[in-house]
């Protein structure tokens, strides 16, 4: 429904209030539910949040409110997930207040509860399911405030990297330089005994997308990599599309060959 929008055409939201709470649950299943405390038996009536087949059950009600919203619709533009439900209408035509206010008032008949403070009037820009729905750009993205508290998570992972100074106090430094290439060689081997073949393979390919971010934007390669560089480069995974928990993947093995 979202792909069939033209820029700038209007965007609503409504949730259903506390939705697992109208689903009442069946007397013969009380005892599933129920809790012994002095003395006395406690037992919910109502479809609990949080218990693993609540998603399930509502979902099989769910759609039957879609589909009486959208006999009423003059627009038949409506979708939902769970209790959430998005309607659309074209830029100018007032389509999106009318599905809008008769989706409403429909559930108000039924006397299903509606969070009036999670409602979205129409607008070109709404938050759904921790996307960004922006019909003036035309473009789906993560909100700013999630890809900000993302890098935050991620610095805040990054292993304190003690400076060479700290590292070499008390260390005999040798007056004739040797050649790096057998250490080299047994650093590589000892980073491939640590890990699985499967995990050495992916940090290896985020140690690749650091290097392709460096040789893209003409940074001079730096291990270990300051800080500044640690943040454009979280940034620039993210405008490739790659999945925060790929991300964080790439990051973790970034901070574990630095370490």
């Amino acid at each position: 429904m979202v792909q069939q929008l033209g820029p700038n055409d209007q965007l609503a939201k409504f949730d259903i209030k506390s939705p697992f709470r109208i689903m009442p649950v069946n007397p013969g299943d009380f005892e599933l539910l129920s809790i012994h405390f002095q003395g006395q038996y406690y037992f919910d009536k109502c479809l609990p949040f949080g218990c693993s087949i609540s998603c399930s059950v509502f979902e099989k009600f769910s759609p039957f409110l879609q589909w009486h919203m959208l006999r009423q619709l003059p627009y038949r533009q409506l979708k939902h997930y769970l209790d959430d439900f998005l309607t659309v209408g074209r830029h100018g035509s007032g389509e999106c207040e009318q599905n809008l206010g008769t989706c409403l008032t429909a559930l108000s008949d039924l006397g299903v509860p509606i969070a009036h403070e999670k409602t979205v009037a129409p607008a070109t820009c709404l938050i759904l399911h921790n996307l960004e729905i922006d019909t003036a750009n035309m473009k789906v993205r993560i909100p700013p405030g999630k890809v900000s508290a993302l890098i935050t998570t991620l610095l805040s992972s990054v292993p304190p990297i003690l400076s060479s100074s700290a590292n070499s106090r008390g260390t005999t430094i040798p007056t004739s330089r040797q050649p790096l290439d057998p250490l080299t060689r047994e650093a590589d081997r000892l980073l491939q005994v640590l890990l699985a073949s499967n995990t050495w393979s992916t940090y290896q390919a985020g140690v690749e997308a650091l290097r392709t971010f460096w040789t893209t934007y003409g940074i001079q390669k730096t291990w270990p990599v300051p800080l500044d560089n640690l943040v454009h480069f979280i940034a620039y995974l993210s405008k490739t599309g790659l999945a925060p928990s790929t991300l964080r993947t790439y990051i973790s093995g970034t901070t574990f060959i630095i370490s």
